[in-house]
């Protein structure tokens, strides 16, 4: 009887396993391929669609992302942009001119036709005429570049009418040596097209006379910058701000080491501009009896 029962226990345990292999080779589906293998990879152009600079002069005429390969010289312009909506990655390269005024380092070269939003940004610009020029663009930022020995201004922000230039930043630049003003923005008619632009938190010294210019611009922000010395004009001197009209603000700036003959405060500014209180004392502000102001411009 007990052999019997193992018998019958040895069947049903056969026949159990048997359906368990069944179930499971069904579970795994089609084994054939549903067609041939296909590339996976992306190209770089998909994970970074960007545009390599390798050589200059160089024109950007199709809005996209641009970027250095390496350091660049040329003996005519650096780069220059004819199309909205362009960013331009130095990559942290410089590029270096001839030291010629006539040709501009970068030129973002709006006409009648304004050009909309222009980033340039991360790395350096020597030995042109103008670093970077800016014309009849409305919207763009300047950033964490590096512009000095230029033969002419370091950043010049220009208006020609009709057109408008407008809403440009430059911030946490370092704007040195150049043979004329470090920023510079101007309208070059009384239409005073150049306005709105914000400059702040920049390093500004040892350019000719200036450190910011404006001229016939109108509603600019100049706030937290350091201004070391510029170099003096004879009979003139040397002013870290500097503006001609426009309704401007100027605000939380830093000069030292600047000199004239005028006795001219070393921030000139026009009567139809807001600024902090200008400070020029030594000491702790509280115990000079001078008024401790977060808006205020100091000078030493």
């Amino acid at each position: 009887m007990a052999n019997e029962m193992t018998k019958r226990l040895r069947i049903l345990a056969t026949l159990a396993i048997s359906t368990l292999l069944v179930n499971s080779t069904f579970a795994q589906g089609s084994l054939t391929p549903f067609g041939p293998p296909a590339p996976s990879m992306k190209t770089l152009q998909q994970i970074e669609p960007r545009t390599p600079i390798s050589s200059l002069p160089f024109t950007i005429s199709t809005p996209g992302s641009y970027y250095l390969t390496g350091s660049l010289e040329s003996t005519n312009s650096g780069i220059t942009v004819s199309a909205n909506n362009v960013t331009i990655d130095l990559m942290g390269f410089t590029i270096g001119g001839a030291q010629d005024t006539n040709h501009p380092g970068i030129h973002v070269a709006g006409a009648t036709n304004v050009m909309r939003n222009v980033i340039i940004r991360n790395g350096m610009i020597t030995r042109f005429g103008i670093g970077i020029l800016i014309e009849n663009t409305q919207g763009g930022r300047v950033h964490d570049v590096a512009i000095h020995q230029n033969t002419a201004e370091g950043i010049w922000l220009r208006s020609n009418d009709p057109g408008v230039c407008s809403d440009v930043t430059i911030e946490h630049c370092s704007v040195t040596e150049n043979a004329s003003y470090g920023i510079f923005a101007r309208s070059e008619t009384v239409s005073r097209n150049c306005r709105g632009h914000t400059i702040r938190n920049n390093q500004i010294s040892g350019n000719y006379a200036r450190g910011v210019v404006l001229i016939r611009s109108e509603g600019c922000v100049v706030d937290g910058n350091t201004f070391g010395p510029q170099v003096p004009v004879v009979d003139f001197g040397a002013f870290a701000v500097f503006t001609g009209d426009g309704r401007n603000l100027v605000i939380r700036n830093f000069e030292h080491g600047n000199t004239n003959g005028f006795g001219f405060a070393y921030f000139r500014f026009n009567g139809s501009d807001t600024f902090g209180p200008l400070i020029d004392v030594t000491g702790y502000l509280p115990s000079t009896n001078t008024a401790a102001s977060p808006w205020a411009n100091f000078s030493r």
